[in-house]
């Protein structure tokens, strides 16, 4: 009820005596590794080992996206009661890729039930603040941004790998060429299959009942 990050924490409290974070590691056991990376960094650990993958990996293209969580006091009347909206890519019209109404979903994610809380995907990593006063202005006649108490953002220079048919090709190039590979080595991401987080605890769950 607080966001996904509810869950995230959980996950590091519950496993706290099973795992370690942020260790250095200089020798790398490829025969007993999950790589949870994007593919790019996840080329570069496997270059000198698996050149063929690496090589596969780099094809991966990403786009560079920003969020920005806006809470307000003002509401977007059309997003009410509802998960969200998504635009057209396309669009030449909008700045963003969708809208998360995140106080409708999550009950705890403000502090007062008089604010609101969206998060805007928004694409590239430059002048988000404008752009989404830009997307507010042409999607609602709501004067939402006068309501602003916060605006957070942040930015991902690979934040989602692009679903084309050029992933699809590679991924199969990679599949195939892990029949040379120790059945110890794992990758692990949302460009292997899906990219919501339920589909990627689905993946992990499959693999530790198959393993």
């Amino acid at each position: 009820d607080g966001g996904m990050q509810t869950l995230i924490d959980q996950l590091r409290v519950r496993l706290k005596d099973h795992i370690e974070i942020n260790l250095e590691v200089e020798n790398l056991d490829f025969d007993n590794m999950i790589i949870c990376t994007n593919a790019h960094e996840a080329a570069a650990i496997l270059e000198n080992r698996y050149p063929m993958i690496s090589k596969e990996l780099n094809k991966i293209t990403y786009r560079d996206i920003s969020t920005a969580t806006l809470i307000t006091k003002t509401p977007i009347s059309f997003l009410r009661s509802s998960f969200g909206i998504l635009f057209a890519p396309k669009s030449k019209d909008l700045n963003s890729l969708g809208i998360l109404s995140n106080s409708e979903i999550y009950p705890k994610r403000t502090v007062s039930k008089e604010l609101n809380s969206y998060t805007f995907i928004v694409k590239g990593t430059k002048d988000i603040e404008q752009k989404v006063h830009s997307d507010l202005n042409y999607i609602s006649q709501d004067q939402v941004m006068g309501g602003k108490k916060s605006l957070t953002i942040t930015c991902w220079t690979k934040g989602i790998p692009l679903y084309d048919l050029n992933r699809y090709k590679t991924i199969l190039q990679i599949r195939s060429k892990f029949v040379e590979v120790p059945r110890g080595l794992v990758l692990f991401g949302n460009y292997i299959d899906g990219i919501s987080i339920r589909e990627i605890i689905t993946m992990a769950k499959q693999f530790t009942q198959k393993n």
